[in-house]
């Protein structure tokens, strides 16, 4: 069993996170898709086309746009897999009204990284903030069609995916478990029965694609574990709460939001951002890139970040890396990240 999974994450670890979300979110679209055109899903696979196609459009320019405005480097994966989070919870485009609103949510969607955000940082999930805005007005309200129980194999294969290679496990545990029991309770306050409650948050609530794909996207979830898990149950007990002040209500959206904010709260408030230095050949093909920060780095051994470098030519893995803190490193300088 032990060599099976070296060899399953040795396979995961050929792809950066970015690049794999990419993947399974694709697979799951796809099978949405043919679901639709086979009938299976009571969705038009005309319209799931045409929100795909407006949602890449609509993603794709705004992100390149701002970023030109903002002089900052558009992350074109990062702006794919808002498109397909967003592709996956809207419902499909049947009218020229849905065709506006869903333009309008990718447009937020996307803009809300260069606008909600504090000293470069984004403060709420990208795809949840374009919705619940879009929701709020009511121009169109979330589907989630893809928690549907004939999609829930693939979510689930692609959940457990997900969470081996970002190694959540217990942020996404404490999530789940902390929705199960309020569901329970709930059943039990209102004389119902529990299994079929529990059961129903896997089949007809998008329960494992709302914890799996978009709970976990780390710039918009504290950095501290022990904060994580508080995340976690917070976001998970608003989820399956059903509340309402209002007209404001505990959709799955509305609750990541008030995660991001509690995230926000309790974790670095800006986005470090290094200039280079110099190259410097080790060996015949191995290179040495020099960067600084623009203010003195501060972590402990053991600890690790995350770098994007835009460049033409990338691999598979895309253009991000993790760095792990060693122990020779100065903390004070931070200078060979």
């Amino acid at each position: 069993m032990s060599k099976i999974i070296t060899a399953y994450d040795r396979f995961l670890n050929r792809f950066t996170m970015y690049r794999f979300i990419i993947y399974c979110l694709s697979i799951l679209s796809l099978a949405g898709l043919i679901y639709a055109a086979l009938g299976v899903l009571s969705l038009s696979v005309g319209g799931l086309l045409l929100s795909l196609l407006v949602l890449a459009i609509t993603c794709y320019g705004t992100d390149k746009i701002l970023a030109k405005v903002w002089q900052n480097k558009s992350n074109v994966e990062s702006t794919i897999i808002t498109a397909l989070i967003l592709f996956c919870i809207m419902p499909p485009i049947t009218s020229v009204q849905r065709l506006g609103s869903v333009f309008l949510a990718g447009f937020i969607a996307i803009a809300s990284k260069y606008l909600l955000a504090y000293r470069g940082k984004h403060i709420f999930n990208p795809a949840a903030i374009g919705v619940a805005i879009v929701g709020f007005t009511g121009l169109l309200s979330a589907s989630w069609w893809v928690g549907s129980k004939e999609l829930l194999p693939f979510t689930l294969i692609i959940g457990l995916l997900v969470v081996r290679k970002i190694r959540k496990f217990e942020l996404v545990l404490v999530a789940v478990a902390t929705s199960l029991v309020v569901m329970a309770i709930q059943s039990l306050q209102s004389n119902q029965l529990i299994l079929p409650t529990l059961t129903g948050a896997f089949t007809s609530w998008p329960l494992l694609f709302f914890v799996a794909i978009m709970l976990t996207e780390p710039a918009t979830m504290p950095a501290r574990k022990n904060y994580q898990l508080v995340f976690a149950a917070l976001v998970g007990f608003i989820f399956a709460s059903k509340l309402h002040v209002g007209g404001f209500f505990t959709t799955p959206q509305n609750a990541l939001i008030i995660g991001n904010l509690f995230a926000f709260a309790v974790s670095p408030r800006y986005k470090l951002r290094l200039t280079f230095i110099e190259k410097i050949q080790l060996t015949p093909t191995t290179y040495e890139f020099v960067f600084m920060p623009a203010k003195k780095i501060r972590y402990l051994a053991g600890q690790y970040m995350e770098w994007t470098l835009p460049h033409a030519s990338m691999d598979s893995r895309g253009s991000r890396r993790a760095h792990e803190r060693a122990r020779r490193h100065d903390p004070e300088t931070g200078a060979r990240p």
